[in-house]
């Protein structure tokens, strides 16, 4: 992900403002490009409300197995001694949040 890069073009709209008509060769002199790398930026959505929907899970329990995957368990722990935070997800379910988890950060 860290060879990933985004470019945006940063336009000044104070001055296309005040000319009134748009010279397309001073519009893109004045323009700036500027990179960034992907962990520049925050992510608009959250992880846990769309995990949720994606796989049609409780959002409780969905938080609640992000969290300790974040924290370092593991999928077999989770599943066998954490049901009651879970809801009793399958094995399945834990791997699916943890791979779109992944996907998603």
């Amino acid at each position: 992900m860290d060879n990933l890069y985004f470019f945006f073009i940063g336009i000044d709209i104070h001055k296309i403002k005040d000319c009134g008509k748009v010279d397309f060769f001073n519009f893109f002199v004045e323009t700036r490009i500027k990179t960034y790398k992907m962990r520049d930026f925050t992510p608009l959505w959250v992880l846990e409300e769309l995990i949720s929907e994606r796989a049609n899970l409780a959002r409780w329990a969905v938080k609640n197995v992000v969290h300790m995957l974040e924290n370092g368990a593991t999928i077999p722990f989770i599943a066998r001694y954490r049901k009651e935070q879970t809801h009793g997800m399958e094995v399945d379910k834990l791997r699916e949040i943890k791979t779109l988890m992944e996907e998603l950060k």
